[in-house]
């Protein structure tokens, strides 16, 4: 994928990768002008860096909006308990599958990375809740959360099982509306948001030039009393079987290489390794 700064912007060459956006902000106080007259194609997304640049009137409609979170052991609470395993084998994968209650196509291929996994928490010897997670250079970035309990609490008892691993320094995440409030009361933290509420780089917003014919897809999923959700990204993966086991890696990936390194906005077919500018 090639693309090339132009003034606050970057701008994609051509269509993006899958869940990659075309355009992205570099800097705050970017006019929604200057943005939508960069746009390379019809159709293309965009990812507002900053949460201030407003593309309604150029035609463009808002996806979401939402905040990346810290979790880290000073913010953990007591210990729910539960035991959580990781899915080792074909059938294992398949069973994180219907316990999440979702149509996710989980490539097999995945259970090969040391990175991956697919978690499962059990209470009682019951599933009660899961996820995805990837993890990089001391983080754990997680998507895909489900619960069958409180969600807060499986908050919590992923997080303290992610963050039992020495290695593991802080455990991360992407969410909005319910289920930000729930990671939240779990102990984490809205990066780039002051204690005087004020906005920073950790919130961000995306954006693409959909037909206004086509509906507007839901941020969250409900099947079978189960909530699976993958913060936002629900909304970008909705018909798109597999696509939302990408955001887990990006949330890692942010941590690594820090806010607007990695994008949030879609198109095309995505590689774990592409990396954009910021």
């Amino acid at each position: 994928m090639t693309g090339s700064r132009r003034g606050a912007v970057w701008s994609a060459d051509g269509p993006a990768p899958e869940l990659y956006p075309e355009l992205v902000t570099l800097r705050p106080g970017v006019s929604a002008a200057e943005v939508a007259g960069l746009a390379p194609l019809p159709g293309s997304a965009v990812k507002d860096s900053f949460q201030d640049v407003d593309l309604a009137a150029e035609g463009f409609r808002q996806l979401f909006q939402a905040s990346w979170l810290s979790l880290r052991r000073e913010d953990l609470g007591p210990d729910p308990g539960g035991h959580c395993s990781r899915a080792g084998s074909a059938d294992g994968l398949a069973d994180w599958v219907v316990e999440s209650g979702s149509d996710l196509e989980v490539p097999e291929r995945l259970l090969d990375r040391p990175e991956f996994r697919a978690v499962l928490v059990r209470r009682g010897g019951r599933v009660v809740a899961g996820a995805t997670v990837f993890t990089t250079a001391g983080f754990a970035g997680v998507s895909n959360l489900f619960a069958h309990e409180d969600p807060a609490i499986a908050w919590s008892t992923l997080a303290h099982h992610l963050l039992a691993d020495p290695l593991t320094r802080a455990v991360g995440g992407y969410e909005h509306g319910y289920d930000l409030s729930a990671a939240l009361a779990a102990g984490a933290r809205e990066l780039g948001r002051s204690p005087s509420g004020s906005e920073g780089p950790g919130r961000s917003r995306g954006w693409d030039q959909t037909p206004p014919d086509r509906p507007t897809p839901h941020a969250g999923a409900h099947a079978g009393g189960v909530r699976c959700r993958s913060g936002p990204w629900v909304a970008w993966t909705a018909g798109h079987p597999g696509r939302a086991l990408v955001p887990a890696l990006w949330t890692a990936l942010f941590w690594a290489g820090g806010p607007h390194r990695w994008t949030i906005v879609s198109r095309g077919t995505a590689s774990a390794g592409d990396r954009l500018p910021g």
